[in-house]
């Protein structure tokens, strides 16, 4: 996870039995570190670096018992990653085209970087706003996709085998940012705007919905844990006070 410390933001592993955290690696000067994920083999951690100015989105990796970020590549711009678990052995990066009418997923090694590209997507609309994100990600198995051509669906799973293209029912589902699939590769894991917060849901593939979390800011969030027993929630505070001047 990332932390903001001392007016920096660092990246920390914490176990789930645990209070106390391990800085895995040191502050990166005017950004974040943050979307981290443990790679199939076991061996680093992958994580993007959010700068706080400018438009540079590089991918690093990190040994898993902490170091210093070691570049994988350096996207387009803010482009999700996803990886498969073992024995499967693929990430994927996921890149809008500069027209803003397609996003391409392209395979990744954390060692050797961009690999081939899997596939294109036909977009509905650009994807423009900070508030809003590319929306594609690689199963647990390393066999198919989940992708959502807009924020307002429709979601797809699409084979890399030559099996036909499904679709998830998710009616009333709209404003999507996050999309993610459960350790099980069973169901997706979304992400919704809500006015005025947040909202976690769990998809299953096969139809149904569960409401799990709702946040009270736009940046609130969750995630399962390796064997999906855990969620892990994190949400975003500010607190601020104010004052009145007289006679000035």
């Amino acid at each position: 996870m990332g932390v903001d410390r001392d007016d920096s933001y660092g990246l920390y592993a914490q176990p789930l039995n645990s209070s106390s955290r391990q800085a895995l690696a040191p502050a990166v000067a005017g950004a974040l570190l943050a979307d981290a994920a443990v790679s199939p083999d076991g061996r680093w951690v992958i994580a993007q670096v959010w700068p706080l100015k400018g438009a540079l989105y590089p991918l690093v990796r990190i040994p898993i018992g902490g170091g210093a970020p070691q570049t994988i590549l350096t996207p387009s711009g803010s482009s999700p990653f996803s990886c498969a678990r073992p024995p499967a052995n693929v990430c994927v990066l996921v890149e809008q085209t500069a027209d803003g009418q397609q996003m391409i997923v392209t395979e990744f090694d954390v060692i050797r970087g961009r690999g081939r590209e899997l596939t294109r997507v036909d977009l509905i609309r650009r994807i423009d706003s900070v508030e809003e994100n590319l929306l594609a990600a690689i199963s647990p198995d390393g066999t198919r996709l989940a992708v959502a051509r807009s924020p307002d669906g429709p979601i797809e799973i699409r084979s890399l085998r030559g099996e036909p293209t499904v679709t998830v029912a998710t009616e009333g589902l709209d404003k999507l940012y996050v999309l993610a699939w459960t350790p099980d590769g069973k169901g997706l894991m979304l992400h919704r705007h809500l006015q005025g917060g947040t909202e976690l849901l769990r998809v299953e593939l096969q139809g149904g919905v569960t409401h799990l979390w709702k946040f009270n800011s736009p940046k609130g969030g969750g995630i399962l844990s390796p064997d999906g027993r855990y969620l892990a929630i994190a949400d975003w505070h500010q607190e601020s006070n104010m004052w009145m001047m007289e006679g000035f």
